[in-house]
């Protein structure tokens, strides 16, 4: 920080210099120690505290105080609702970012990948979508997109859409949401975010941005209709 005094204005340390040089260089030291300890810098805790992208899955995971890093949050829901349009269960839970979520972070800051789609992989045991006649997991891609074949197999509903709420005090937000009507009986034991991206090399893939394991499945019957939402935040 430069400093800049008016023609016969005091400078610091003037009324110091008048003081004998033992008791001048003791004052002097002791303003400097005050000035390195006591935070020249304020900024300077919050600079070095954040290390990069740590995994998160608690909703509770960030109070705002510095030296906490920085944290990537994804809330679900899944309403489940009956053919006639009833409610038949709500779900909520946290995910976490995965190892290959925090790559995709990465080489999108660096520009080393392209971002072309996001999708929604919901797993079951059994599976409550269809593929060949046989229950398989639910794929719930973008409106319009051909996903590719990394996208793995499994009935897809193209009803994803994106929505961002921009929030300068309380941090913006990426909302997925999609929706899906059961092949048959089943239950959803896990869902994941995957990410869809071109490389360097104008390879295409696709990597599992967030995951979540449920510890008790959400039942699913044939003919019910699954609306699922996950919100992405950043503290």
């Amino acid at each position: 920080m430069t400093m800049t005094y008016r023609f016969g204005q005091p400078r610091p340390f003037d009324s110091l210099r008048s003081l004998r040089p033992g008791v001048f260089r003791t004052c002097v030291i002791a303003v400097l120690l005050a000035t390195f300890a006591g935070g020249a810098r304020p900024g300077w805790a919050q600079e070095t505290a954040a290390p990069g992208v740590t995994e998160e899955g608690d909703s509770h995971g960030s109070s705002g105080k510095g030296g906490e890093g920085i944290k990537v949050h994804g809330h679900w829901t899944i309403d489940v609702r009956n053919p006639d349009g009833t409610l038949g269960a709500h779900h909520e839970f946290e995910n976490a970012l995965l190892p290959t979520g925090g790559w995709v972070l990465t080489h999108l800051l660096a520009r080393q990948v392209t971002h072309r789609q996001w999708r929604i992989r919901l797993l079951g045991a059994p599976p409550p979508c269809n593929d060949l006649g046989q229950p398989t997991s639910c794929y719930l891609s973008e409106a319009g997109s051909t996903p590719p074949e990394a996208y793995g197999l499994g009935e897809r509903f193209a009803t994803l859409t994106l929505g961002v709420a921009d929030d300068l005090i309380n941090g913006s937000k990426l909302k997925l949401m999609g929706d899906f009507t059961a092949s048959h009986d089943g239950g959803i034991v896990a869902a994941a975010s995957d990410a869809y991206f071109v490389r360097a090399d104008g390879q295409e893939w696709a990597e599992t941005f967030s995951y979540r394991g449920l510890d008790t499945a959400i039942p699913v019957a044939a003919g019910q209709h699954v609306y699922v939402t996950v919100t992405f935040s950043f503290s």
